[in-house]
């Protein structure tokens, strides 16, 4: 069986340097796959309150891994960041519950859910 060398972009940083290197969709399947594990998370989040710690944490990682897949500025992180918002305080730690506002936890992962299984269902329907 021959080896199929995958193709699309990566970015490698280097010490000195920062380069583009061509992977294939194979890298978009595993990202894809990451950020439904942090969609199936969101309904223990929501069972818990969701509290500020464990939604922080969530969001933090998840925060992480669009930086890490898609890269830093990337579409997939700036929308991300708009929904939850920028800075330890906008994107969970410490911010209250608030059921009824727009920009309380609960309406924040209603919102990140949505958009993450956009990301999740565009990928998927380009695949």
């Amino acid at each position: 069986m021959r080896y199929k060398w995958p193709t699309g972009v990566l970015q490698v940083r280097l010490p000195h340097s920062t380069r583009r290197v061509t992977l294939n969709h194979a890298m978009s399947s595993t990202a894809m796959q990451k950020i439904q594990r942090q969609l199936d998370q969101v309904p223990a989040l929501r069972g818990r309150g969701p509290v500020s710690y464990g939604y922080g944490q969530w969001v933090d990682e998840t925060h992480h891994l669009l930086v890490t897949e898609f890269g830093e500025g990337s579409a997939q992180e700036t929308g991300f960041l708009e929904i939850v918002g920028e800075g330890a305080e906008a994107r969970g730690w410490g911010l209250p519950l608030a059921p009824t506002n727009q920009w309380g936890m609960q309406a924040r992962l209603r919102r990140a859910e949505t958009y993450l299984h956009g990301l999740v269902s565009s990928r998927s329907s380009t695949a």
